[in-house]
Order: C-alpha cells, then structure tokens, then sequence
C-alpha cells in the first residue's frame, strides 16, 4: 500500500509493508531541477571565454552551493549532457565562429574560447571536429 504526505516543499512517498514502514523522498519538482540547470548553464555561457578554473566542477559546485556529484546530476538530468561536454562543445562553437572569419591567430582564438595552451585547444578543436584548427582555417569547414 502506498500513498503520499505532505511534509514542507516536497512530498514523501511512504509505502507499507508488512514488517516495515519505509519513507522514500520523492524526487523534487522537475521546475526546480529545470531552475537549477538553467542558472548552472547560464553562469557557464556568461563564463566561457574565461579560463577553465572559473568552470571547474569544485567551484561551480561551490558556487551553486552543491556537491560536485550532484551538480553533475542536475545538469544531465535537465540537458543530457555532462557539464564538461557542454562546456568544451560551447567553447568549439565559438571557436568554429571565429574560425571561419579568419580575421584572428588560432591562438588568439584559443585564448578567447578560453584555452590557456595552444595545444589543448588544438587537441580538443581536431577531437570535436577531425580536422586541425590551422586545416580548418585555411581550407574552410567542408
């Protein structure tokens, strides 16, 4: 036999049996997970050309007054993604954009999209692309 109580913002499910009464938190509303994600997403979009310590998981944890286990969980739990994924498939956008004007060094790029080495950058752009940031700017995406 189960049936929900009431108690402050959230409801918990009780559920009966025989020998035991166990009482299980129900997940919080999805609205406050989406909230949550959102304003997670929202700081590392505002963020993103800055080097990665200001997006580092212990500090955006830190920041959102949350474990790092559970920060990562609201994030893929509203977007799917991983919170890294995220922040290096954003910062390969950027860089993709500013590629393809070619009005700056590659390592200018690198250091707007926030990459403070060359070769991360240049490690991470083949990885999400196939081809090198120099190929890519001197042949063009396709």
């Amino acid at each position: 036999m189960e049936f929900f109580q009431k108690r402050r913002k959230f409801s918990y499910l009780i559920t009966l049996k025989p020998s035991r009464c166990m009482i299980h938190q129900a997940n919080p509303p999805a609205r406050v997970l989406m909230d949550e994600g959102a304003a997670i997403r929202d700081y590392i979009l505002a963020n993103l050309t800055y080097r990665d310590d200001r997006l580092h998981i212990d500090l955006l944890a830190k920041k959102f007054l949350k474990s790092p286990s559970t920060l990562k969980k609201v994030f893929k739990t509203c977007f799917d993604l991983p919170v890294h994924e995220f922040i290096v498939c954003k910062r390969m956008q950027l860089a993709w954009h500013l590629l393809v004007q070619k009005k700056l060094p590659i390592s200018d790029i690198a250091a707007i999209t926030g990459y403070p080495e060359l070769s991360n950058f240049s490690r991470d752009f083949k990885k999400y692309y196939g081809y090198s940031p120099r190929h890519f700017q001197d042949k063009g995406p396709f």
